[in-house]
């Protein structure tokens, strides 16, 4: 079975705009079949906000491992489903409910603390 290293995804998302139709600010559809007109943020502009919200934790942070996992997390979600998202309180939910899972599963480790390291050294 082949394995997937996930730093290598997070580079390639970091570094690579999306370029479908859902993130280029069409409209969505919404829960509840309702259509969001609001533009969607380009995926620079969501990785920019990424990138200085990871800068900005204090580097002697004991949590910033963790903090910076969350900030992925949540800027995959939004980079893919738009951020109309942050209006849905179970969506904070369900980010903390994934960074546990993936930070209390040992096989993943390595590969977190590498795609960690690789958006602390994003400037």
């Amino acid at each position: 079975m082949t394995s997937i290293d996930p730093s290598s995804a997070l580079a390639r998302l970091l570094r690579s705009p999306v370029r479908d139709g859902r993130a280029a600010g069409t409209a969505g559809s919404a829960r509840g079949g309702e259509t969001v007109n609001a533009p969607r943020a380009q995926p620079r502009d969501l990785s920019q906000v990424l990138a200085s919200r990871v800068q900005a934790l204090d580097p002697d942070d004991a949590f910033r491992r963790t903090k910076v996992l969350r900030l992925f997390i949540e800027h995959a979600l939004l980079a893919e489903f738009g951020e109309s998202l942050m209006a849905d309180p179970g969506f904070f939910r369900m980010v903390d409910h994934v960074v546990a899972q993936m930070d209390n599963t040992p096989e993943l480790s390595g590969h977190i603390n590498r795609a960690v390291e690789l958006l602390l050294q994003q400037r």
